[in-house]
């Protein structure tokens, strides 16, 4: 149960005042508050510092919603307010306009939401014209919802706002900006914003780090990935978007740059998993570019040079590049070589060999892979089974293969 608003309040004479106000009844308020006037109570002590303390507790224990009446009421026994709660009327009014429990609702509550932020903004305008500067808990919180509402042309005005008031358009702001660029489509400004941000400051929100570092890497923009990737790596917690940029290095050879990001991964207290990510998607790279020598040797360079274990995932990509170039000799070494680290067996390992065999018209061969896996502890996964029944099909000779073999 949410505590009676005069029950916060340490002055009873304010106390009564908050209990009219919870009713809603502004006349017996104003009653109350000429009662103490006339008490020789200097109303005018009361003002800035109290009503901010009234209304901040207000909307702690009672919500949002409760502040404008307080600030009306302020306003009209003649308290002249400062930033303070003109900041705390906005804000509180921009809690309302984007409060959640409306996302799903109908128009009436869209209506009402967007009336909460008119009345925010109408406020910000009208502090500005009686002199009273607003400041960055002022702005923010209305800059940080127009992006989402792609309101261009209003959260330009309101930067140059905040620029005439001395308000700095950093950290935060500059994050709010780029965001409203995507939100608008207009991809090329969001990304000069986004270096233009990251040369100033690293610490800029670590999901536009991923969201950019993605972008470069999947469009293969080495040199701004070669620019940025060292930066982001510190502050990133996102595996898929690590191994992501370092796949895009590994395609393109970029071996001294992998070398520097694998130490800061180290340095930074990476994970063991992240680590392993990272090493699989550069390895991942060497393959997709058809270079399996130099993924072999940038394999053992890792291992070697940052003391890092290769695990199980860049073992069955060396062995599917392998298998794919005819070399079934240097696969089986790769096997052989797991299996004295005691690095997991899987089927994504001895898949590629029974593909191949299949495809070259060696099903005993193949067959006898799959027959292996069994003696390992590897259950054969449905590719296994798929590959194998695809190849006797091939062969023409289903039944005696499918007799031998799987019954």
């Amino acid at each position: 149960m949410k505590p009676k608003a005069a029950d916060l309040i340490q002055d009873p004479r304010l106390g009564k005042l908050f209990k009219l106000l919870e009713q809603r009844k502004f006349a017996e308020l104003q009653a109350a508050h000429e009662e103490l006037r006339e008490a020789h109570v200097d109303v005018k002590q009361m003002d800035v510092y109290q009503y901010s303390k009234l209304m901040t507790q207000c909307v702690t224990h009672m919500g949002p919603e409760t502040a404008l009446p307080l600030f009306e009421l302020m306003v009209q026994v003649g308290v002249v307010p400062n930033v303070v709660p003109y900041t705390i009327v906005i804000r509180a009014l921009m809690e309302l306009a984007d409060n959640e429990r409306y996302h799903s609702l109908g128009l009436k509550e869209v209506a009402k939401r967007e009336s909460y932020a008119s009345k925010a903004v109408e406020l910000l305008r009208e502090m500005r014209s009686k002199g009273v500067k607003p400041n960055e808990l002022t702005y923010k919180p209305i800059m940080a919802w127009l992006p989402a509402k792609g309101r261009e042309a209003q959260f330009q005005e309101f930067k140059e706002l905040m620029e005439e008031d001395g308000v700095a358009f950093s950290g935060v702001f500059k994050y709010y900006e780029i965001r409203l660029s995507l939100r608008v489509g207009d991809i090329k400004k969001a990304e000069r914003l986004y270096l233009e941000a990251k040369d100033e400051d690293n610490t800029i929100a670590t999901s536009l780090d991923g969201y950019f570092l993605s972008i470069f890497s999947k469009s293969d923009r080495v040199e701004q990935l070669i620019d940025l990737l060292p930066k982001v790596l510190p502050y990133t917690n996102s595996d898929g978007t690590t191994a992501t940029a370092f796949q895009c290095l590994g395609k393109h050879g970029k071996h001294d740059t992998a070398l520097q990001c694998f130490s800061i991964l180290k340095k930074k207290g990476g994970s063991q998993v992240q680590l392993s990510h990272a090493f699989t998607g550069y390895v991942l790279g060497y393959s997709k570019a058809n270079k399996l020598d130099d993924a072999m040797l940038v394999r053992k360079a890792i291992e070697e040079q940052c003391d890092i274990c290769a695990p199980s995932e860049v073992f069955n990509i060396l062995i599917d590049g392998c298998c794919k170039l005819g070399q079934v000799d240097r696969g089986l070494d790769l096997v052989d070589e797991m299996q004295q680290r005691g690095l997991t067996l899987s089927p994504p390992t001895f898949n590629p060999f029974i593909r191949d065999f299949a495809r070259w018209g060696m099903p005993d061969e193949a067959f006898e892979m799959k027959a292996a896996m069994t003696r390992l502890g590897v259950r054969p996964s449905v590719v296994t089974y798929s590959t194998l029944i695809n190849a006797c099909v091939k062969l023409g000779n289903v039944s005696s293969f499918l007799l031998g073999h799987f019954i």
